[in-house]
């Protein structure tokens, strides 16, 4: 009986794991119809009927809905309201929390509701690697998930955590890891590689290099703060999926991690890699292509977002401005408001 009893408790795991995962799968999709918000699958079927203020995308599981004015709540993807619509301002759930604004003041909620983190600071960022950045009296530090203050408010500007490094500026900007250290001294090794010139922007690590912008050139840098990629671009994004669209004179193209040209330059704009595609613009309409540089889906949109959980958001014109959804074969499944 004792084997069989095991055997039973591992049958019925078993089927709360599938099931979770079948959650996991579940992807929902705001949509504007009649002046509300609701929420369609993947197959473009309508899921939870249009009744929200605003809607935003699904965020481990939740998404920000508004009912009106300083209203705002979370919703789960069946459409219950499982964080009652009262809020003054809502952020999206970032590693279990998310930033609540009450009376003009930023702390943070759980999923129960509860404000685990009391409204206290200025401002206050999405949780990344544990920590998130929070302003106070106009300087900005980072907080843990207790609260707890770790590096003290003493940065004009703060990024967040990101391969264990954050850029933050005081005077300079520089890297700074995780007990709030510096890593990397940007004037030094920088400038002084750049003959003196001041870095004047520096993005997130990811795929482990970071853009630095050095007057009015981006290039970018490694963990030991040695320029990999030398300063040449006029703008420049993170890397992702091994490729970094960056702007050469007026055009946009994508170089490789180490800094080849793979996708020339002729686009009037860029977006990052996302699920193997990256929209580009060309002679005024958004379309998408792949690391080869072949276009995948012909420019005819007015503005199109990353792809993201299979779907992209775009643009398709029109006298109304119509939006919709894209999946990666190019069909629209979605034309919206």
């Amino acid at each position: 009986m004792k084997k069989l009893g095991m055997m039973g408790l591992a049958v019925f795991a078993a089927l709360l794991a599938a099931v979770s995962v079948a959650q996991e799968k579940v992807q929902r999709y705001p949509v504007r119809q009649n002046d509300k918000w609701g929420y369609i699958d993947q197959a473009g079927k309508m899921a939870i009927p249009p009744q929200f203020y605003v809607g935003w995308p699904f965020s481990e599981g939740l998404a920000v809905i508004a009912a009106g004015f300083d209203e705002w709540g979370f919703i789960d993807q069946t459409g219950k309201v499982v964080i009652e619509a009262k809020h003054q301002m809502l952020g999206n759930f970032s590693q279990g929390l998310a930033a609540v604004c009450e009376e003009d003041e930023w702390g943070y909620l759980d999923k129960t509701g509860k404000a685990v983190i009391p409204p206290q600071f200025e401002s206050a960022e999405e949780f990344s690697e544990g920590m998130a950045a929070v302003e106070s009296e106009g300087d900005w530090g980072f907080i843990d998930k207790t609260g707890k203050m770790l590096i003290e408010p003493e940065y004009s500007e703060a990024g967040p955590f990101s391969e264990g490094l954050a850029a933050v500026k005081y005077v300079d900007w520089k890297y700074i890891d995780r007990k709030g250290k510096t890593a990397i001294e940007l004037v030094k090794n920088i400038s002084d590689q750049s003959g003196g010139k001041g870095v004047t922007e520096a993005l997130p690590f990811k795929e482990g290099l970071a853009g630095v912008k050095i007057l009015d050139q981006f290039g970018y840098i490694n963990k030991t703060g040695k320029m990999a990629i030398k300063t040449q671009f006029a703008s420049a994004q993170s890397f992702s999926e091994g490729l970094a669209a960056v702007q050469v004179g007026e055009k946009w193209g994508f170089i490789d991690k180490t800094g080849k040209v793979v996708i020339e330059p002729k686009y009037a704009d860029a977006e990052s890699f996302s699920a193997g595609l990256a929209g580009v613009e060309l002679d005024g309409k958004w379309g998408f292509l792949d690391k080869t540089g072949k276009m995948i889906v012909a420019p005819q949109f007015n503005s199109a977002e990353p792809f993201k959980n299979g779907l992209s958001w775009v643009n398709v014109g029109g006298s109304a401005g119509k939006w919709g959804y894209l999946d990666k074969s190019g069909k629209l499944i979605w034309p919206t408001e």
